[in-house]
């Protein structure tokens, strides 16, 4: 359990780090470039300690913490995919991205 959720966060993870820097090419401005940088790290840390209270601490859940640590940082990550996915799709005129 502890592997396949591993494995499906960096599944997600990679994904997000790939249309990461493929919105980060597109961005025409320094301040959008830093707006972006500075919401992506923020909406990191938020994730981490999101999973954090959802799952609770190490050392209160024994052996299944890491499946379940893994598999809440998994499921974030896939809601913040999408998201960049959305991004990264709206190139015309008037997109707000």
């Amino acid at each position: 359990m502890n592997i396949c959720t591993g494995e499906m966060l960096k599944f997600y993870e990679e994904q997000l780090s790939r249309l990461y820097l493929v919105q980060m090419n597109h961005l025409q401005t320094e301040s959008r470039k830093t707006l972006f940088r500075e919401a992506q790290n923020a909406w990191e840390s938020f994730r981490d300690k999101d999973c954090l209270y959802s799952v609770g601490k190490r050392e209160n859940s024994g052996s299944i913490w890491p499946a379940a640590q893994n598999a809440c940082l998994a499921e974030r990550t896939k809601s913040r995919v999408e998201q960049l996915e959305a991004y990264v799709a709206c190139r015309e005129n008037g997109c707000p991205y």
